[in-house]
This record gives C-alpha cells, sequence and structure tokens, in this order.
C-alpha cells in the first residue's frame, strides 16, 4: 500500500483514526512528562609522565634504575595507560566500588578523540539533579587518581618515577540531558503510529466484510409495497371490478393483473 492509498484509509475510518490520534498525543505528553530529567556533568583528566632526571628503561639499565617504571616503556604519548586506565575504570569491580561509595548514576570514561591516542581522559558523569551529577564525576575522577596510583604500587614504581594525573577541565554544571527522554518519545511515537494504522486496517476489514454480507442477503429480503391506487381494473363479462387498499409486493405481479374474470 502506498502513501496516497494509507492517507485514503485514514481518511474513510477518520471516525476511528482522529480519536486513536488524539490517544496517542496524549500518550507522548505522559511519557515526556513521566520520564525522570537527567543531567551530565564532565570533566577531564590529563596524566604526566614523571621528570626526565627519574631516568627511563633505555638510559638506566633496570637492575640499577630506583625510578624505573615500566608503563614508560610502551610509548612517550601515554596512550596506552590512558587505554589501562578506561578498561579499570569501566570494569565490574570498580563499578561496584563506585556505586558502593555513593555513585547515584552513570558514568563513562573514554580518551579525548581530539587527541589522538594522546594522555588527556574524559569523563562524564549522569544523574537525576545537576549536583548529583557534579558529586559522581568528581567521585569518578578521584577514582580514576586513586586506580593510577594503585597500578603503579603494584609494579614497585617508587613515588619519583610514577606518572601522575591531573585535572585540566574541572566538573562542569550539569546540564540537561534530552538523549534519554528523546529515545522514549520516539519509541512511544512509533508504538502508537503502529496501534492507529492497525486501528484503520480493522476496521477497514470489518467495514467490507459488512457490505459483502448486506450483498449477499440483499436478493433473499422481500419488501412489501402498501398500493394506495385508487381502483384495479379486472376484465371480464361481469364489467370492471374496483378493489381498494390491495397490497402488492416487490418483484411480484398483482393478483387479477392480466388475467381475465373468468379465469
Amino acid at each position: 500500500m502506498d502513501v496516497v492509498g494509507i492517507a485514503g484509509l485514514l481518511h474513510r475510518q477518520r471516525r476511528i483514526v482522529v480519536p486513536a490520534v488524539v490517544l496517542a498525543l496524549v500518550s507522548l505528553v505522559a511519557a515526556y512528562k513521566l520520564t525522570p530529567p537527567q543531567y551530565k556533568s564532565s570533566g577531564a583528566l590529563v596524566l604526566l609522565s614523571p621528570p626526565a632526571e627519574s631516568g627511563t628503561p633505555t638510559t638506566v639499565p633496570v637492575a640499577n634504575a630506583k625510578t624505573y617504571n615500566p608503563y614508560l616503556t610502551f610509548n612517550t604519548d601515554l596512550g596506552v595507560v590512558v587505554a589501562l586506565l578506561q578498561r579499570k575504570l569501566t570494569s565490574a569491580p570498580v563499578s561496584r566500588s563506585l556505586h558502593a561509595a555513593g555513585l547515584g548514576g552513570s558514568y563513562v570514561v573514554q580518551p579525548n578523540i581530539a587527541v589522538y591516542s594522546g594522555p588527556i581522559l574524559d569523563v562524564n558523569a549522569t544523574d537525576r539533579t545537576p549536583a548529583r551529577a557534579a558529586r559522581d564525576l568528581d567521585l569518578v575522577m578521584r577514582s580514576l587518581e586513586t586506580q593510577l596510583v594503585s597500578q603503579q604500587e603494584e609494579m614497585g614504581v617508587p613515588p619519583q618515577g610514577r606518572i601522575t594525573a591531573t585535572v585540566v577541565s574541572p566538573p562542569s554544571a550539569g546540564t540537561r540531558v534530552l538523549s534519554s527522554a528523546l529515545r522514549r518519545l520516539i519509541a512511544v511515537a512509533a508504538l502508537d503510529t503502529l496501534l492507529v494504522l492497525f486501528l484503520a486496517v480493522g476496521a477497514e476489514a470489518l467495514t467490507r466484510r459488512r457490505l459483502e454480507q448486506r450483498e449477499r442477503l440483499a436478493p433473499l429480503t422481500i419488501v412489501p409495497i402498501w398500493s394506495e391506487a385508487q381502483s384495479i381494473g379486472v376484465e371480464g363479462s361481469s364489467g370492471t371490478a374496483k378493489r381498494r387498499g390491495h397490497p402488492t409486493w416487490a418483484g411480484t405481479p398483482s393478483p387479477g393483473r392480466g388475467m381475465s374474470a373468468g379465469q
């Protein structure tokens, strides 16, 4: 069925379609009102290498290096360390510990897309109020710094040779996120559209079935027609007889019409 056919269907069944569309609009408004608001706070951290005098594996032998940091052997831009921290912060154990510490919403940790394989980490937190979103973000950023220190402590890196994290973008004020409400509205609108079309198609099928039943039953229906003719002449030797108020039937010849009196 093309667009013209659908438009014709909706026009023919407008007695059902119009109330359905009104209910659909009401459901959209209700979905928007009932969707809890979400607010997002954003921040960023940059990873810093230890001072140059702390040495590297290429200049100081591992056995003699008191400030040797194995995380510096990957690359100089710390992109690998950023990826490791991202995986650590988004792991299930760390996520559970953050929620146990008071995290009420959700969070996202990812490398800065403007700096390919760079040392910058973007952190976003989403919650029901601006204040809660900012608090969640601060909690995640502090956890990121803690994880960075603990990972290096496990490798035996001394404090003077550790990679550090510095806040370059403090937590922003929470801003309203419309994506969650928009997704719900799109889902409700799609469901309402399917429901309206289903009702229109069902009403169209029911109307056609009734018309077909009427067409099948029409030849079997006998409709009485009461004639109010002044008289009905009957030929015969005795003259013309007068009959008044004689009932006749549609499709049936009147008694006496075309018959002689003697018959």
